[in-house]
């Protein structure tokens, strides 16, 4: 039956209301469930459509056109895009208008076809009810809904709507309206300089990405949020430190399924260029997007290198949103376990890094492509370290060098390793007449 009054409560988003037409009346009740988004996927079964189902004295019209499953308060294009609260409620129901459904239940004032699976819009009056009642329901502007207590539909619908999407698991933007301090990516640099480049934070491949960066993330009712950053860097203070899978598909675990990172923002794509209001706009319409971050150990580890390498070690990664880890009891990491991941890194690091740089001889290691220790331009035969090291090599030739480099557990270092490290073989050269000369490689060969 019609239920009295016009609650409004958690689950369901009820409305009763009237239509008349002098002496016709009709009365209906609207009834709406949300069915929000759970671990990555729809929830809404298959069978329901989008907006309402009617039912006319409890029975199901299964004919009813698509306009009719929709009153213009729920239509994004009925609603105004420049009244404030319409504008907002258009851009709500345009990213999760298709997780309502429910019911509008009419009682017999409305006009029926004969068969009783539509509403009758046109043509002569019908025994079953009022066509002019079905007219005026349908063609009932978004102003004029309004509750019988005062204030207008939009405005409520749009209040239930906001605590409804707080259940879903996709994420929302926060806009610079909410406090999100939104950012061009790349940002603007002072005095020419670069803009930084973004890393893919398991390939370790440069990202091209344009769009904007907000500071805040909505996930269901968790909220993200990440500190102001200084010249294009997280800070530490307040820092928003998180799990990311490295792989979606594989169970996550601490140790071997994810990275630790600290975050710097989230990025959404968007053509640059844009205004405040429309960077506004397109912030609440995104979904989706990546996370920006620094690795946990970066800033230890840029300490101890210099120049390429340690800019490389600085860059920020970026990875998609979904790989954000949210089903932890902590969604932060405790300060306790990062410090504790990052001493552990530290001390990889220390048994890992470069140490020491040995010449070999090839006749008891691994040939190199030129296939000896050292190989002068026009010398036809292998010149042993030995003979090298007493100086007979004229000025000016070329030298291939068999090296290893070995690492504080002494063990040696491959190639792949040491350019992913963005580390450089330099040796120093020093003449018979005590010149000293530093000597850069200018390639390296297999065998590293």
């Amino acid at each position: 039956g019609l239920r009295a009054g016009g609650a409004s409560d958690a689950e369901v988003f009820c409305y009763e209301f009237d239509v008349t037409d002098g002496a016709e009346r009709g009365r209906a009740l609207l009834l709406l469930r949300y069915y929000p988004i759970k671990d990555g996927g729809e929830t809404r079964p298959a069978e329901c459509k989008a907006g309402f189902d009617v039912r006319w004295q409890s029975r199901l019209l299964k004919d009813v056109p698509a306009e009719l499953r929709l009153l213009s308060f729920m239509d994004p294009f009925e609603l105004s895009r420049r009244a404030s609260g319409q504008k907002e409620l258009r851009h709500t129901l345009e990213r999760v208008g298709h997780r309502l459904h429910g019911e509008l239940l009419l009682d017999p004032s409305f006009a029926v076809n004969k068969m009783k699976s539509d509403l009758l819009q046109s043509g002569e009056e019908s025994s079953s009810g009022s066509i002019k009642l079905v007219q005026m329901l349908r063609d009932r502007k978004v102003a004029e809904w309004v509750r019988p207590g005062g204030g207008t539909l939009v405005d409520e619908f749009l209040q239930w709507l906001r605590g409804r999407e707080q259940l879903d698991d996709n994420f929302r933007f926060a806009p610079n309206s909410e406090r999100g301090d939104v950012e061009a990516w790349p940002p603007a640099m002072e005095d020419g300089a670069s803009p930084p480049q973004l890393l893919h934070g398991v390939s370790g491949d440069v990202l091209r990405l344009t769009g904007y960066v907000t500071k805040i993330l909505r996930a269901g009712d968790k909220t993200l949020t990440a500190p102001r950053s200084e010249s294009g860097r997280p800070v530490e203070a307040d820092a928003l430190r998180l799990w990311l899978r490295k792989d979606k598909s594989k169970v996550f675990n601490k140790t071997t399924n994810a990275v630790w990172a600290e975050v710097y923002g989230f990025y959404f794509f968007a053509r640059s260029g844009l205004s405040a209001v429309e960077v506004e706009e397109e912030c609440r319409r995104a979904t989706d997007g990546e996370v920006l971050y620094l690795e946990a150990g970066a800033r230890a580890k840029a300490a101890s290198l210099t120049g390429d390498a340690k800019e490389k070690a600085l860059m920020l990664r970026a990875l998609p949103l979904e790989l954000i880890e949210l089903k932890q009891s902590s969604l932060r990491i405790p300060e306790k376990d990062w410090k504790a991941h990052v001493r552990s890194l530290q001390d990889a690091h220390e048994k890992t890094k470069p140490s020491a740089v040995v010449c070999i001889d090839t006749a008891t290691a691994d040939a190199t492509a030129a296939g000896s220790s050292f190989v002068g331009g026009d010398i036809e035969r292998d010149v042993p370290i030995e003979y090298a090291c007493e100086g007979f090599i004229d000025e000016g030739k070329k030298l291939w060098l068999a090296v290893q480099v070995h690492n504080g557990s002494n063990k040696v270092i491959s190639k792949p390793e040491l350019e992913k490290g963005g580390y450089v073989v330099k040796l120093t050269a020093t003449h018979t007449e005590g010149t000293v000369k530093l000597i850069e490689a200018s390639h390296f060969y297999a065998g590293g």
